[in-house]
């Protein structure tokens, strides 16, 4: 989407208000757009995600107007691109949209992509403010891009060096490559996330997660994201990494993942033949704004 030359100046002039906001230190830029005036360029977009020149973020979310929910969602990575979803912005959407009195009350919906996500409001802090949020994040679909679904997470490779590594391909709706190991190391999922950068099976791009599991109750786990490197935390890849271990019997109904910037409480059913999830963690104001581009 770009400007025409009237927007672009009326952009130009006005200063845009803008809150930061992060679920478990994965962070965004949240700018409300309920009247859907405002167009962003990519490099607008990037310029705000740039922790340098910009206000500093994983990601920038758009808040829309949306008649059978709360608001839509736009979600978009650090490097400019739209993205199918994002749980951990969709948690802090959620808590914008509460805490603003936007959302009709403790439970409502978002819709993203397409998708509706059922949000509930779990917990709120001493000045009742949103602390604790669930997000329904629909069934995981497990399979490459292009392909058709697996019944089971099925083991496929790719070639890293002179090794062969074994991944899971799932999709919440955005793609996932999970590598289970028996220790993560942050050099190992660099090296493993730029052999999938010319893998022709994922044209458009992949998170790739690594997941040492503790126990069927525990899990930790670490995620480079597409267009944003490495997050502190990865929502749709928890789920991802919970519904893989539920399906291959390494977990129960609910499954603790462990990130880099906290944890979430995955929870996990059979919804005919395809695994449901649900995600329950914290979402964080932390500043609001004005910013002129």
């Amino acid at each position: 989407m770009k400007f025409g030359k009237k927007d672009l100046k009326a952009a130009e002039s006005a200063p845009i208000s803008f809150a930061k906001m992060h679920g478990l230190r994965n962070d965004f830029v949240i700018i409300e757009n309920l009247d859907k005036h405002l167009r962003l360029s990519k490099e607008q977009i990037i310029r705000l995600c740039d922790r340098r020149d910009g206000i500093g973020a994983d990601g920038l979310i758009l808040l829309e107007k949306e008649a059978q929910c709360a608001a839509q969602m736009r979600y978009y990575n650090s490097d400019g691109g739209a993205a199918q979803v994002c749980g951990n912005g969709l948690r802090c959407a959620a808590k914008y949209l509460f805490d603003r009195g936007i959302a009709p009350g403790a439970q409502f919906e978002i819709l993203c992509n397409g998708q509706r996500y059922g949000a509930e409001i779990v917990e709120k802090d001493t000045n009742g403010r949103v602390a604790l949020i669930d997000i329904q994040m629909g069934c995981v679909r497990f399979g490459l891009p292009e392909s058709e679904e697996e019944a089971e997470p099925q083991e496929h490779t790719i070639a890293v060096g002179a090794k062969r590594i074994i991944f899971y391909a799932a999709e919440m709706p955005n793609p996932h490559a999970i590598v289970f190991v028996e220790r993560i190391k942050k050099e190992m999922l660099v090296e493993i996330a730029a052999a999938f950068k010319s893998d022709a099976r994922y044209p458009e791009g992949v998170n790739v997660s690594l997941a040492e599991p503790f126990n069927a109750k525990e899990v930790k786990a670490i995620t480079l994201e597409r267009g944003s490197g490495i997050t502190d935390a990865c929502g749709s890849a928890a789920c991802a990494i919970g519904a893989a271990m539920y399906k291959k019997g390494l977990c129960g109904e609910n499954i603790a993942v462990f990130m880099p910037g906290g944890k979430l409480e995955i929870t996990l059913n059979m919804q005919g033949e395809k695994t449901s999830c649900a995600m329950c963690a914290p979402a964080q104001s932390v500043y609001t704004g004005e910013i002129r581009l």
